[in-house]
């Protein structure tokens, strides 16, 4: 809708661009781990085409309702704010002036106190309504905390422009399970992919036990953890930040892993951790935000990092871009390395618009410009993930091509297979075959947690095959991903982006990642042979 809808040069905070939030196609079934939320429009981050997800309960209920999407367009009067009712009586519009500059753990609780604690909450923070481009859009877990977001690209923003507060999901009235055309089938495809999920080594050993923060001593120990604004591998204060470290914690404070942020959820890598008092400082305390806003900026105290993350949450920022900003400004001299203090401070000037608020709040590469940094961690306009395309070298060609901008969950390789000795010349090919299938399974709605090998789409085919009644195989779902690749990379080439844009930051090129020396060794021809017969595609 996109690709159809939005002029690719439109300014990405006017009338012309669309918001979109799409369920799956799964949504609303027993199918395990196929509930996510795709929010979609063009990035006033990267001024290409942006697709974020989300977990929580708004795409289950979504799927209830029988949803395909909800597109938000055109642009209100100057100051008005709405909230979107959505039920199964129709949308509704309502004014939502008491909510203006509310944060997002407000406006979730504000809004399941009227419409019953069972809904799903969609909503921007501040941040979002300030239009700022590292601007999320949060969506709420089953207790109603705002922890899930759609962060990347400042979609946020998109909202804000669209003059919606907050989207209220109720599914009340509709039937709990969205029924498969073979339901027999599908429950006996749903059971043996559950039993294959479940049995995967990271979801059995470790996402369950320590979520998504397991792998902080993991990218340590091969030198891709973010360090002090990516000037390292290895952070030497590691054990104070780890997985183990943060289980710790939770297990001391009353805190809980292994939590499913909607029903049905199989993999359960969320947690909720408290702060020492006991009381619940912030959820789904994942690798993401741990590395971005804690090595990358030399802090290791888990309960400053833990509070950032709860601003960030509650203002409505990208973990990510925001740890990547604060990097840059470390870097500046602006803010000092490993000033917990100041960090969380400067956070609260995101939240209130300051001038320097504002030039956090709007990315890395803004940042850089404003004070004049070179040492820039950031494609496209987007800041980079927690994983170092120096020594993860799969994942550095997928944030150089993808039309996503740096982004892992565009196609990133899983586990110790990413840093094992790759052959040369198939590279860049597994990073295309990643964003093929990344592609079809956002379609799908599949948390990627729950893919571990190509034959998770074996999987998906089944139940889709079972779902529509129809045939499907493989072969259609890698199509239907590598469609949706070309349609994004025609997309942005129409609005100004082209091959000159997949690049590294320079520093990356010149400086080897400390103190293994890594480098991005991957040929350009290699990754314009991997990727040529898209870019064909991409040009007709």
């Amino acid at each position: 809708m996109i690709a159809k809808e939005v002029n690719p040069t439109c300014s990405p905070l006017g009338p012309d661009n669309k918001l979109i939030l799409a369920p799956g196609i799964l949504a609303g079934t027993i199918s395990p781990c196929s509930q996510r939320v795709s929010v979609g429009g063009k990035s006033p981050l990267t001024g290409g085409i942006k697709e974020a997800n989300a977990g929580g309960t708004s795409g289950q209920k979504m799927g209830r309702l029988g949803l395909a999407a909800i597109v938000l367009e055109g642009k209100p009067e100057p100051g008005r704010l709405y909230t979107l009712h959505v039920s199964r009586e129709g949308a509704f519009l309502e004014g939502a002036g008491d909510l203006k500059g509310a944060g997002n753990y407000k406006v979730a609780e504000t809004l399941r106190a009227k419409y019953g604690r069972h809904v799903g909450v969609i909503s921007i923070g501040p941040a979002g309504e300030m239009l700022m481009s590292a601007a999320t859009v949060a969506m709420t877990d089953q207790e109603g905390i705002p922890a899930r977001h759609a962060a990347r690209g400042g979609l946020g923003a998109v909202m804000g422009s669209k003059g919606i507060k907050a989207i209220v999901i109720d599914d009340t009235g509709m039937p709990k399970i969205v029924p498969a055309k073979d339901q027999e089938v599908f429950k006996k495809i749903t059971k043996a992919f559950a039993a294959v999920i479940l049995e995967r080594p990271r979801v059995k050993h470790r996402l369950h036990k320590f979520g998504t923060a397991g792998l902080i001593s993991f990218t340590n120990e091969v030198n891709s953890l973010p360090t002090r604004n990516f000037s390292r591998g290895q952070f030497e204060k590691v054990e104070h930040i780890s997985g183990e470290a943060v289980v710790a914690l939770i297990d001391a404070r009353g805190g809980q892993r292994g939590h499913s942020c909607y029903q049905g959820c199989i993999v359960r890598c969320s947690n909720k951790f408290m702060d020492a008092e006991g009381k619940h400082l912030t959820s789904s305390f994942e690798y993401e935000t741990i590395a971005m806003l804690g090595s990358n900026l030399d802090i290791y105290d888990l309960d400053a990092i833990a509070r950032m993350d709860r601003l960030c949450d509650d203002y409505g920022v990208d973990t990510i871009e925001i740890g990547c900003a604060m990097g840059v400004a470390m870097e500046a001299n602006i803010l000092p390395f490993g000033d917990a203090a100041r960090a969380i401070e400067t956070l609260h000037q995101v939240g209130k618009g300051t001038v320097l608020g504002r030039v956090i709040g709007n990315g890395a590469v803004t940042t850089g410009r404003v004070f004049g940094v070179e040492r820039v961690p950031a494609i496209k306009g987007q800041g980079l993930p927690a994983w170092d395309p120096r020594t993860a070298l799969a994942t550095g060609v997928t944030f150089v091509t993808s039309p996503q901008g740096a982004d892992h969950t565009a196609g990133r390789l899983q586990g110790v297979m990413e840093f094992d000795r790759l052959k040369p010349g198939t590279i860049a090919q597994l990073s295309k075959e990643m964003q093929i299938r990344a592609c079809f399974y956002d379609t799908v709605g599949l948390c990627h947690f729950a893919d571990g090998t190509p034959e998770s789409a074996e999987w998906l085919v089944k139940l889709l095959s079972a779902f529509y009644g129809e045939r499907l195989s493989v072969d259609y779902g890698m199509e239907t991903g590598q469609k949706v690749l070309e349609t994004e990379l025609n997309f942005n080439l129409a609005a100004g982006i082209t091959e000159a844009d997949d690049r590294l930051p320079e520093f990356m090129l010149k400086e080897p990642l400390p103190p293994t020396n890594g480098t991005f060794s991957v040929a350009r021809e290699e990754i314009q042979e991997a990727f040529a017969g898209l870019k064909e595609n991409k040009k007709s």
